[in-house]
């Protein structure tokens, strides 16, 4: 009956003074064969290691790729953002100088035609600007 693995790590690993008289010795073959054994799982274990390495290296570089394309799109959303809300701005401000001028012209014309008894002489109206 061949030694198991674990039977042969126990002959192993027990010290020679400490067995018994009657207690098996390992032989050369076995030795080699067991030292085989344990040279190709560690290459084995060094190879997963090198593959897991490698995955987690690349996993780390796409990672770094998508979170410095969410940054460049940010940035063109934040640059979209802020060019929408300037001319919104000027926008609204033109709104504001066109009602402005509205009322102006309202209010003049009212002092000036309808009720001149109302309008105090202090008239703040302004000509329109021009447009350029």
């Amino acid at each position: 009956m061949p030694p198991t693995a674990e039977r042969r790590w126990w002959r192993m690993s027990v010290p020679a003074f400490a067995r018994k008289d009657g207690e098996d010795r390992p032989d050369v073959d076995e030795l080699q064969k067991l030292l085989l054994e344990q040279v190709e799982l560690r290459k084995k274990l060094e190879r997963e290691f090198q593959s897991l390495k490698d995955n987690f290296q690349d996993q780390m570089k796409r990672e770094l790729a998508y979170r410095e394309e969410m940054v460049q799109q940010l940035q063109i959303v934040r640059d979209t953002l802020c060019n929408e809300l300037d001319q919104e701005r000027k926008a609204r401000y033109a709104i504001q100088q066109k009602l402005k001028e509205a009322h102006d012209a309202l209010h003049h014309f009212s002092c000036k035609m309808l009720t001149p008894r109302h309008c105090t002489g202090n008239c703040s109206f302004k000509p329109p600007l021009l447009p350029q």
